[in-house]
Parts: structure tokens; sequence; C-alpha cells
């Protein structure tokens, strides 16, 4: 991760204000006399992210990877550019691992949904592993957070549900929240029920 106050900080700033070309000739130029930094690999990768250029910015995280592991930021990176090319198995792997790197317990939880959520659609029964495992860390946190993600990635039209399944997910969201203290057992079926009966969606948004 880049944080505020690293001497690449001013390249994650220009990304950030959508300064995508301009970070990109700095990076590569700064990559020809620094070609060992994993910080240059990841924003590179972030820049190929933003620019929906997905593959491309594989190959950055995997570079970022190859020089440093430990950092949860490239896993959780190419989690996400493998759930939009619809490589939803690696995509649960890369969020799994990323989990096992980050100690701050708010981001584990947002790391396990997205495994889960990536093993919902691909009817991976890990599902039932993952939700419970946020449950626990903050089962208050992890609900909201669900939430959060049935809006902005469930309903999107490209997700091609059907209005059954929305209604049907947004109705095991409430019961959740209905009765947070079986949040666990009732939330530990959904990869169960979901890898036995239901189809992946069509396309993620991208």
């Amino acid at each position: 991760m880049i944080y505020e106050g690293s001497p690449l900080y001013y390249i994650y700033d220009m990304i950030d204000k959508k300064m995508i070309v301009e970070a990109l000739e700095t990076i590569e130029e700064r990559l020809r006399t620094d070609p060992t930094s994993p910080d240059l690999f990841n924003l590179r990768g972030m820049c190929y992210y933003e620019l929906g250029r997905h593959k491309e910015a594989l190959d950055s995280f995997a570079s970022s990877l190859q020089l440093y592991d430990r950092d949860f930021y490239p896993h959780e990176m190419t989690g996400k550019c493998h759930f939009y090319l619809e490589d939803y198995i690696e995509s649960i792997d890369s969020f799994d691992a990323a989990s096992q790197r980050v100690s701050n317990p708010n981001k584990k939880v947002d790391l396990l949904l997205s495994a889960g959520f990536a093993a919902l659609i691909a009817n991976d029964v890990r599902a039932s592993q993952y939700f419970p495992k946020a449950i626990e860390l903050n089962s208050r946190l992890t609900i909201d957070a669900i939430q959060q993600i049935f809006e902005k990635l469930f309903l999107d039209p490209l997700m091609g549900l059907t209005t059954e399944e929305k209604i049907r997910f947004q109705e095991m969201i409430n019961e959740l929240r209905d009765d947070i203290g079986k949040a666990k057992e009732k939330i530990a079926k959904w990869g169960v029920v979901n890898s036995a009966s239901a189809q992946p969606p069509a396309t993620p948004p991208r």
C-alpha cells in the first residue's frame, strides 16, 4: 500500500485525481531506474485497473507479488481483476490470500465478504465459510457491508439477476438484520443453498 508521506505518494495522488496517463508515464520512467519496487508495480496495476485493462493490471500485480507477497493490497486487486474477468475461482483465492495478510478487522471483514460474494456467483460451497467468519469478526458491520455490496453489485443491470433473485437476496439480508443473534447460523447456509440451486449471473459490472 502507498500511504501519505511515502516517496511515491505523489503518483498515487495523480491516480486519485484521474491523471492516469501522466501517472503511467511517471511510473514507467521510475521503473527504468528502480525495476525491483513492488510499490511501482502496484501503482501501475492501479492505473490499468482504472482504465479497465484488467489483464494488464493482473500482470503488474503479479510482478509486485513476485517481489513481495506479504502485502494484502496486490492480492486484493488481483481478486478484483479476476472478478471482472469472470475468473471467479481465482478471485476467491486472491481475496482469501488478502484476508490472511491484513490485521485491520474491518478490512478483513471486507475481504472475507468479497471472497464470499465471488463464491456465491461461482456457486462455490466456500461461500458458507467466508460469511460466518466475517460475522464472527463483527456481525453488525458484516450485515451492513453485505447490504452495501448487494446494492452496488447485485442490483447492477449487468449482473443479469431476475427480479425474483433480487428479492430473494434482499429477503436473506433482512432475515439476518431481524435476528442478528442467529445470523451466523443462517448465513452459513448461503453457500450450500446457492451452490445447489442457483446459476451464475451473466456478467459482473465493468
